[in-house]
């Protein structure tokens, strides 16, 4: 009988250890704080980038919250949606996982708008002559749309923010809920062959894109047949340019065609109000885009330097059969690592003379799952790795541009990414519906009629702006 009485002390001593320490990472504080303490597991997938550029910022994290694990997944791009759709039917899905910034609306019914405040358990270490290690809950502040735009700039706050309901179905409520936060911000750049430019005795790159028009004739190398050998540009086409979407987004842009009006509204074939009444322009501007861009595929025209039967335009800037590649930061590794001896340098990307400046960004951010049980701790595992501390040690090995205003001047000094971080003041986006793809393949139509004499630039855009109508919200 005793030693059944021994057995059963044990078993309660063992329990009361377990709730005191298992529960806990950390000794004292207070019995709720102790609880919030729990091992907990946050899901984290992503693309592109592997374990290696997110290492110490996850073990950071583990420094202040060591009863989280961080389990990460890379997944390949092209499975990456399949993926998330997949598991997260499954209840299967990740916490955190990273979304394209055209994304945001497609799959806001499976994102977590921000909270204005989350409470998670720190442990601290408390005390001057007797030291003791505690755990406290700590309530902090996330951010506001003004503050989004005042740490990342305007086109990352428009981007991340989507209305959402906070009341009830029968009396709804909408705000602007922020649904992101990017880590680094790319933007299109001016790819250019050192040696192509040099023999074309031209000494400085393009820096409008009447300059490139002017370097054609300069660069151009084509057979008896008319077929190019060497291009001066690999742009006036769709399929076989890299992002030609944006590039096309782009140019419209900088033309100050007003991609979607003030009600929401697809107005890209409009034009603005800011230049109605100008002498000088007769037509909407977004024409003259499409003219300028498909002219570069016109072999009838001097500006002639491309056609749809030419392999992908970053291969043939690879293979050191173009003078110039529109790209964006992240080609450079894969130049490097495929073309190691071509001598190339980047450029700002090309602009339009005696207009303002406008650039183009395409990034990621962080999101967190609706269907996440630990929401708390993935939002502020999201808000750590975006802070100026963390996000430097991911820009570093992964030498991207920032998205963070407060390490602009410091990235300036790195010269494979100056070029990028420079423009980063000056991107621009635009929304472009919740299928973004579908988007895309309507730009693509409309350059290919073009490019095929089946539509002219203004029945193109034209019609191009009434299928996005249709697929716009």
């Amino acid at each position: 009988m005793k030693k059944k009485w021994f057995s059963l002390t044990s078993i309660f001593m063992i329990a009361v250890f377990l709730v005191s320490s298992g529960l806990s990472c950390a000794k004292g504080g207070s019995l709720e704080a102790q609880r919030a303490m729990q091992p907990t597991t946050l899901r984290f997938w992503t693309v592109f980038d592997e374990r290696d550029a997110y290492t110490d910022i996850i073990n950071a994290y583990k420094q202040l919250h060591p009863n989280v694990t961080i389990e990460f997944r890379m997944l390949r791009y092209e499975e990456y949606e399949k993926e998330l759709l997949e598991a997260f039917a499954l209840d299967e899905g990740p916490d955190v996982f990273s979304i394209h910034n055209t994304w945001v609306s497609k799959y806001q019914n499976l994102l977590d708008p921000m909270p204005r405040t989350i409470t998670v358990p720190y442990r601290k270490t408390v005390g001057t002559v007797k030291k003791e290690e505690v755990t406290e809950l700590v309530t902090q502040n996330m951010y506001t749309p003004n503050q989004m735009s005042q740490l990342f700039g305007d086109t990352v706050a428009q981007d991340t923010l989507r209305l959402h309901n906070v009341g009830t179905e029968d009396d709804p409520e909408m705000v602007n809920g922020i649904y992101g936060l990017p880590l680094s911000l790319d933007t299109l750049a001016l790819y250019y062959n050192k040696d192509i430019l040099n023999n074309a005795g031209i000494a400085v790159p393009a820096a409008y894109w009447t300059d490139i028009q002017e370097q054609v004739e300069k660069v151009r190398r084509t057979d008896a047949d008319n077929n190019v050998l060497v291009a001066a540009v690999p742009i006036g086409t769709a399929k076989n340019v890299e992002r030609s979407f944006d590039i096309m987004s782009l140019l419209m842009m900088q033309l100050k065609t007003q991609m979607i009006n003030d009600k929401g509204q697809v107005s890209f074939h409009l034009m603005p109000k800011e230049l109605q009444g100008n002498e000088g322009i007769t037509q909407p501007p977004a024409f003259n885009a499409v003219e300028f861009y498909a002219s570069f595929a016109d072999p009838l025209l001097n500006s002639y330097t491309w056609n749809d039967t030419m392999d992908n335009s970053l291969q043939v800037f690879m293979r050191g059969q173009s003078a110039y590649f529109l790209g964006y930061a992240y080609h450079r590794p894969i130049i490097e690592a495929q073309a190691p001896r071509l001598n190339y340098d980047i450029a700002p990307m090309l602009q339009v003379q005696g207009y303002e400046n406008v650039n183009f960004a395409n990034y990621w951010m962080q999101s967190v799952a609706g269907k996440s049980e630990n929401k708390s701790f993935a939002w502020d595992f999201i808000k750590f790795m975006a802070s100026q501390e963390q996000v430097k040690s991911y820009l570093d090995k992964t030498e991207r541009p920032a998205a963070l205003r407060a390490l602009y001047d410091s990235q300036l000094e790195n010269e494979n990414i100056a070029v990028f971080t420079e423009q980063t003041l000056t991107a621009q986006t635009w929304y472009r519906g919740k299928d973004a793809a579908a988007a895309e393949r309507i730009f693509a139509e409309m350059i290919e009629s073009v490019n095929s004499f089946a539509a002219t630039a203004k029945e193109a855009v034209t019609l191009a702006a009434d299928k996005m109508s249709q697929t716009y919200r």
